[in-house]
């Protein structure tokens, strides 16, 4: 785990030295052009030095605060004329900022004070997409809401066939609805986390891909992975997790991570010991996502009544009550895809 921080922070180093270089290179560009400019700049930088000294080393109280407010008043001029500059130039301030990948931690990696600094959401997601999601945070690129396509979806009604009035187009649109509200909504209290069921082949994954693009997007972090997988590490931690092998900032992600979206489930090996980790997944999740906003979802390839066969009562009725459930149709759309 070690190594993979040491990496990611020299993407972070490299990225803000970048951006730092690629403002300054900016600035120097236009202070050639116009060293009217960088006259400006250069005086107000001296007064602001001055300004600190005059705090630091003037005793008296009255002396001390007529030379800020003088200071103050020569620094508001140059101020106007360096508006008024930029005016003529058709500039502004913006444009010599630096471009962060992440503005919130401005490509440091971390947020808040020293002494209260932790790691920036955007780290994070990092840390989890090289540790869990790999491959899909490349499969959200293609598949979010922007390419979402209703015309693969028959427009048709078949309520003997799908045992809906609905038809499987005008279905998929009530998800794709309730799926942009619940990342517009994420941490309302009444915002219930979701279930997708349907076979395969019916949008159920490219759906979970458009709302974990979404959620990362908008600044949450987000793991994805299949029920099999997830539930291996977590008994591979379990098993481990005394002789130093395993970091558990992997295993705690699972109960601290904004969104847990858990892929296929139902198709993974059930013992008590899984079914139990399982059970402590969702239901520690489920108790947070009261205090802390954190949202779970889930999609399988069963139904509601293949599921309360599958796994015991706890976690269905876990499940069933804290979860708006919606039930996928149609044709398989990766016959009519799979050409594109």
């Amino acid at each position: 785990m070690q190594g993979i921080y040491r990496e990611i922070q020299k993407e972070y180093d490299d990225n803000r030295k970048r951006a730092l270089d690629e403002a300054q290179a900016k600035k120097d560009a236009v202070y050639k052009e116009h060293p009217e400019l960088k006259e400006v700049d250069d005086e107000i930088n001296k007064i602001g030095v001055s300004m600190s000294k005059a705090i630091i080393f003037i005793d008296n109280d009255a002396v001390r605060n007529a030379k800020i407010e003088e200071l103050k008043k020569n620094i508001n001029e140059l101020k106007d004329k360096k508006a008024k500059i930029l005016k003529k130039l058709k500039l502004t301030e913006e444009y010599f900022e630096p471009v962060f990948t992440c503005n919130v931690c401005q490509d440091t990696g971390t947020v808040g004070s020293l002494e209260g600094a932790k790691l920036c959401n955007c780290f994070r997601q990092k840390i989890i997409n090289h540790t869990y999601n790999k491959t899909q945070m490349y499969i959200i690129d293609k598949e979010n809401f922007d390419t979402f396509d209703e015309k693969v979806f028959s427009d048709k009604v078949d309520e003997k066939r799908y045992k809906s009035e609905k038809s499987p187009r005008e279905n998929i649109l009530n998800i794709k609805k309730r799926s942009e509200e619940f990342v517009e909504k994420f941490s309302d209290e009444d915002n219930k986390n979701l279930i997708f069921i349907g076979g395969t082949g019916l949008g159920k994954t490219f759906m979970s891909n458009c709302i974990a693009k979404a959620a990362i997007d908008s600044g949450k972090t987000v793991l994805y992975q299949t029920a099999g997988k997830l539930m291996d590490m977590v008994m591979d931690y379990r098993m481990n997790r005394d002789n130093g092998e395993i970091d558990a900032t992997e295993y705690n992600e699972l109960f601290e991570v904004d969104l847990l979206i858990i892929d296929d489930l139902g198709t993974e090996n059930v013992t008590e010991a899984r079914l139990s980790e399982l059970f402590n997944i969702i239901n520690t999740r489920l108790i947070n996502g009261k205090k802390k906003g954190i949202r779970t979802l889930i999609s399988t390839n069963k139904e509601l009544k293949d599921l309360m066969s599958y796994y015991d009562q706890r976690i269905v009725s876990r499940i069933l009550g804290n979860f708006d459930v919606y039930r996928f149709f149609g044709e398989d759309i990766r016959l009519k895809t799979s050409g594109k």
